[in-house]
């Protein structure tokens, strides 16, 4: 006969507090139990999470999986929290010893357990405002970067940690799914930086052919950390060579 005083121990490894995590993603959870006697530990635990920390907890998983002795985890799939920009939640498990199973789940033989607060957030919005016009007035030998700025406005916060700018011919449509794809002729790994001049060293357009005088608009793509993007597009503008 084994006699089992001591109801489990539960270390939440993931989520940190304060994590920001992608909605509609998959968040890898992670934990580590303990119970003494050994032979007691619990074979599975509940996972729940709640936006608040309190009452109501939504189930994820009922009976995790766990094997003793080892580090818990599972991969939850967050909520889409879509338009409401940012949600706190916090993943409570709970775990009863072998002990207290039979008998009820009675005290000292269950422990509860709260994650610190993290942040889930919503897909990025795209860029407002886009404008591009040529703002070259020197005589030069023709067309390239220096005909072409670009502006815009960033959302706040917007979660976004790398900016692309593109340029294309007025009846192109941008194109980042099929090979080749665009190429960006900046890139800004911030979520700060909201204009943009070519130079002299751009001569052809993010689908590689020869900048000339004619129609063209600016694309401007925004990426968040899990590398989820939000595309805006420019009024089309006139480029010519002083």
């Amino acid at each position: 006969m084994i006699i089992d005083r001591t109801a489990p121990s539960i270390t939440f490894t993931a989520p940190a507090a304060g994590q920001l995590v992608p909605d509609a993603t998959n968040l890898t959870i992670t934990w580590t139990l303990t119970d003494v006697p050994a032979v007691s530990t619990p074979t599975a635990v509940m996972i729940e999470y709640s936006p608040t920390g309190a009452d109501p907890w939504t189930t994820i998983a009922a009976a995790a999986p766990f094997t003793p002795g080892s580090t818990g985890s599972y991969l939850w799939a967050v909520p889409n929290i879509s338009g409401a920009d940012v949600t706190t939640y916090r993943i409570r498990i709970t775990a009863v010893d072998k002990a207290g199973a039979p008998v009820g789940n009675i005290p000292g033989h269950t422990t509860v357990r709260m994650s610190e607060t993290f942040t889930v957030y919503d897909a990025p919005v795209a860029a407002t405002g886009v404008v591009g016009d040529d703002p070259d007035t020197t005589a030069d030998s023709g067309v390239d970067g220096r005909d072409f700025r670009a502006n815009w406005t960033l959302p706040a916060p917007g979660h976004i940690v790398l900016q692309q700018v593109f340029v294309l011919p007025v009846a192109q449509t941008l194109n980042l799914t099929t090979a080749p794809v665009d190429v960006p002729v900046a890139s800004f790994p911030n979520n700060t930086t909201a204009t943009w001049t070519g130079t002299a060293s751009l001569d052809k357009d993010s689908r590689g052919a020869s900048l000339g005088e004619g129609e063209y608009k600016f694309w401007i793509v925004v990426s968040d950390a899990a590398g989820r993007t939000a595309t805006a597009s420019s009024a089309p503008f006139a480029v010519a060579a002083p």
